[in-house]
């Protein structure tokens, strides 16, 4: 492999991946509208033809949301750099979602779409602040040519303003983590606020088999006071069915 296609195949690579997890999320984000939120919490009862046709507005609709939220990341400089925006504009927000269904059946849907809320709010504020950051590491964006005077003249300290700007420009991959437990705190906290929802009125599946383990070896008092089932794993649903 020389040295002049492998640049060109990581970078192919890299976005033929992303174009990937993007249709899989469009995908999944679109059958949540409709069937969690039209369906359930609207009650709006649809056949498939209706179900069809809206998800052929609701899709594209979506998408282009992605592509405006990605016009924010166009300032960046290297293409990983931008795969990484974009991962984390898209996904912080949705594995924020997945954790509070699969880690805490307390969160009602007013926790889920405060926390989403604030995510959004969080990634659109380090979006501004890292362009923020790029224009105040390039001194000249801030002086005219027109102007008359010495530079000199205008040199004050600044190391407290560049401590707190430099973290404005922090890795992506960590402002993702930030966003998902920005989510998922946020969602506990509104969903106490509004009561927690019954975790007898959750959809088992939704748990993951780890919270499932440790809720049902909690002691008995703890799961009395959290209302919480003793669910069943599907290790001993199978050591059931062949007795």
């Amino acid at each position: 492999m020389g040295s002049v296609e492998f640049p060109g195949n990581m970078i192919a690579s890299t976005f033929s991946n992303f174009i990937g997890a993007a249709d899989t999320m469009l995908n999944g984000i679109t059958a949540t509208t409709i069937i969690d939120f039209i369906r359930d919490v609207l009650g709006k009862h649809l056949t498939g033809t209706q179900l069809d046709s809206i998800m052929k507005y609701v899709c594209p609709g979506y998408g282009l949301l992605s592509m405006g939220l990605t016009y924010f990341m166009t300032d960046l400089d290297s293409s990983l750099q931008t795969f990484f925006g974009i991962v984390t504009v898209t996904g912080g927000i949705g594995i924020g979602a997945s954790n509070l269904e699969a880690f805490f059946p307390w969160v009602n849907l007013k926790g889920v779409i405060g926390g989403a809320t604030s995510s959004l709010a969080y990634l659109a504020w380090v979006t501004f602040a890292g362009l923020l950051a790029d224009g105040y590491s390039d001194p000249e964006r801030f002086f005219s040519a027109n102007v008359g005077i010495n530079n000199e003249t205008l040199v004050i300290p600044t190391e407290s303003v560049e401590e707190i700007i430099s973290g404005c420009a922090a890795h992506y991959i960590w402002h993702t983590g930030m966003s998902i437990i920005i989510f998922i705190i946020t969602g506990i906290l509104i969903s106490e606020l509004t009561d927690f929802q019954d975790p007898k009125d959750f959809v088992q599946n939704f748990l993951l088999p780890s919270p499932k383990w440790l809720f049902n070896h909690l002691p008995s008092k703890l799961r009395k006071a959290f209302n919480l089932l003793c669910y069943k794993m599907k290790v001993m649903e199978h050591i059931e069915q062949k007795r």
